[in-house]
Formats: structure tokens, sequence, C-alpha cells
């Protein structure tokens, strides 16, 4: 196996099914690749989900629930291929998805590998007009999803880092989105894995993503490994718990990273301002009127 597409999922049967139609559809993976599926406690049976997707290796992995980071942890452990790529259970893709990834980690050795990202907005996937877009993308034909769909807002801000430098320095570990990120899985260990102290929703991915950094992996972006993420609206807790989550990274990594981290997401500085700060190694004073809008002001 050259890959190991590691699939979170809780709950979600219908989408998780969606996702790995997506997988089985995959091309020009010449070592061939597994999907682990790691059935985060999940109350509701997920069998007719896996089955009929051909010759894809499936393997499947239940566990009481532990939330994002335990999830993943579970499926690197559980993985045996070098190259660890992970997906949500809520996300569509192109035939030459894991390709891209796993082409972009061969032309740069050790590597972190971060894709695009699409919000797509189907309030209920089981419309007849759902049903027939959703067909129609896992044919190859993703005019009408795209056109219901727009950039991640986040991706479009942060992405924006490997315009100016291809190792969207000094900050990359803002790009390492657990939706779409592949990466060695030796590295992975070798920094410890997800942290699974973060309890609540967000931020354990970036914080990975900062340690791989600060050991000296690389990162690069792959345009065209895009996904487009089946959006559900954010539950009302979620933003409590990104609080939660962001007290968590500040505690464990004091200093000018997590000093500006909350600053950037609630819209108190932009990107600009926050690379100059980890660039100075202290905090640039802000411009309020400079200040960018961001992601949990804009929801």
């Amino acid at each position: 196996m050259d890959v190991s597409v590691v699939v979170i999922t809780h709950n979600r049967p219908d989408r998780l099914r969606l996702v790995l139609a997506a997988l089985a559809a995959q091309q020009g993976v010449a070592g061939g690749f597994e999907a682990v599926v790691v059935d985060d406690g999940s109350v509701v049976d997920l069998t007719s989900s896996l089955e009929g997707h051909g010759d894809l290796p499936i393997r499947l992995v239940r566990q009481r629930q532990t939330g994002c980071a335990g999830a993943r942890n579970t499926g690197i452990k559980a993985s045996s291929a070098e190259i660890v790529l992970c997906i949500d259970d809520d996300v569509l893709f192109g035939t030459g998805f894991v390709a891209e990834h796993l082409d972009t980690h061969r032309r740069h050795g050790a590597a972190v590998v971060v894709g695009d990202r699409y919000n797509t907005y189907l309030a209920d996937l089981t419309t007849p007009e759902n049903r027939v877009i959703l067909a129609e993308a896992t044919e190859g034909r993703w005019e009408r999803l795209h056109r219901r769909s727009r950039r991640d807002y986040f991706a479009a801000q942060t992405l924006t880092l490997f315009d100016r430098d291809p190792r969207a320095q000094p900050i990359p570990w803002l790009c390492f989105v657990g939706r779409n990120v592949s990466f060695r899985r030796a590295d992975a260990d070798r920094v410890g894995g997800f942290d699974e102290g973060f309890q609540q929703w967000g931020l354990e991915d970036l914080e990975l993503g900062l340690r791989l950094h600060r050991a000296g992996v690389s990162f690069h972006y792959a345009p065209s490994a895009r996904v487009y993420h089946l959006e559900t609206p954010l539950a009302a807790d979620k933003l409590d718990g990104l609080k939660q989550s962001l007290r968590y990274f500040e505690t464990k990594h004091p200093g000018v990273e997590s000093a500006t981290l909350g600053r950037f997401l609630f819209g108190e500085c932009s990107l600009e301002q926050m690379a100059a700060s980890v660039t100075a190694g202290r905090v640039v004073d802000v411009d309020p009127e400079q200040a960018r809008t961001y992601f949990f002001t804009r929801r």
C-alpha cells in the first residue's frame, strides 16, 4: 500500500457511503491504497455504508467515542502505509485526489501535504434534486455541485501563505486542517501524534501541524487535491468548544503563536499581522481598521 486514507466517522452512514464511493473511484495510485474507517462511538449501524465499493480495501476500527484527536490516532495506528491521508466523513473529491497527494509527497520527500477545501450547501442530501447533484459528482460531473459551493473561508485566507512562500513560512501549520491533509506516519509518531487533551471541537489538527513544523517537516500545497465539504450548520456549542480548545492550546504553547492565533481566528488581526508577529517573536501592534473579519465572526 502506498497510502492509508484515514476516515473518522460518527453516526453519519449516508455521508460515509459517499466518501467511500469516491475513494473506490480513485485512479492513478499504482501501489494501491487502503481506507481505514474509524467508527468513533456511533450508535447507528454503519454496515451498509461499507458495502458495495468494489475492490477498495476497507479496514473498520470501532471504538468508544473519544473525539477527533483520539479517532485520528486510532486510524494512524491501524494504518499500514508510510503515508497517511486524513479526511472527514462528509467530503467528496475527484478521481485523482489520492494520487495528487501521493505525487506531491514523492516530489518533496518527508512532508506535510495540504489540499484545497470548498464548502457545499445541500441542507438535505435526500431531496430528489440533491440526489441527482451528488450522483453526477460521483460520476465525475462536478458542474452543478461546484455551482452550489464556495471556497472555505479559512482555506481562502490561510492557503495564500503558499502564494508568498513555497513552504508557507513562517506559519505553515495554520494550513494543517484534518479534513484534507497527508503526512508520513513516521513524522506523526516522532512528535507524538494528535494530542488527545483536546476534548472540545477544533485546533487539535493545527496543534499537530505546529509540532510538525517545529520538528522541521516541510509543508506543501496540492491545489488539485480538492475536497467538497458537505456542510452542516455550525452547532451552537461549537464556538464555546473552540474557545476551550484555544485555552488548552495557549497553555500548551505559551508564546507568540498562541498569543496571535485567537486574535486571528476572531478577526482581531490579519494573516499578515500574525505572520509578522511570529517572525518578530513578539505580538505586533494591531490597527483595528486593518484587521480582517474572520470565519467565526462571519457565520
